[in-house]
């Protein structure tokens, strides 16, 4: 068994500025961010649990977001490769949610009504590869794909509440 505690920080690339869409005009921009905050990972084997709490370090949003993951990693290849599903669930506060989802009284139109974000729990898939190239060279492959709470679909300004997201490096 292995536990670490580490503390963190990670940049929020979420937001938009008015001119992303016809329909955001009028709005003000909503800016990316840095959090920070603290990840306990326990493993056991090929099983493992991740906690994340997050806290917006800026004061864009005020905003403050806890995860739980879960995980399992297959070696392939004669360990070169490591093949790892997981799922999890991520809870947002009221403020990172009106922030990125709301509109305000004074941006609403009458297609698009004011709506104030609450607290909200996503879930999640993903699918990640690892791959190790050479003594010095490591490729990484990320898929997941987020389902946000059924909530937030009342915001106007969101067209579907699921979200796909992918990475190589």
């Amino acid at each position: 068994d292995d536990a670490v505690l580490r503390l963190m920080n990670k940049p929020r690339f979420a937001g938009y500025e008015e001119d992303d869409s016809p329909y955001l005009a009028g709005m003000d921009e909503r800016q990316g961010s840095v959090d920070g905050g603290l990840a306990l990972e326990w493993r056991r084997g090929r099983f493992g649990v991740a906690t994340t709490a997050f806290a917006d370090l800026l004061g864009r949003s005020n905003g403050a977001e806890v995860a739980v993951d879960a995980t399992w990693t297959q070696p392939l290849a004669g360990r070169k490769v490591l093949l790892t599903p997981a799922v999890g669930i991520e809870w947002q506060n009221a403020g990172l949610v009106d922030y990125y989802y709301g509109v305000r009284p004074d941006e609403a139109l009458p297609d698009r009504p004011a709506y104030e974000g609450e607290a909200m729990l996503t879930t999640r898939a993903s699918l990640s590869l690892l791959w190790r190239a050479s003594p010095r060279v490591t490729v990484l492959a990320l898929v997941r794909a987020d389902r946000l709470d059924d909530d937030v679909q009342d915001s106007p300004i969101v067209g579907d509440r699921r979200a796909v997201f992918g990475m190589a490096g």
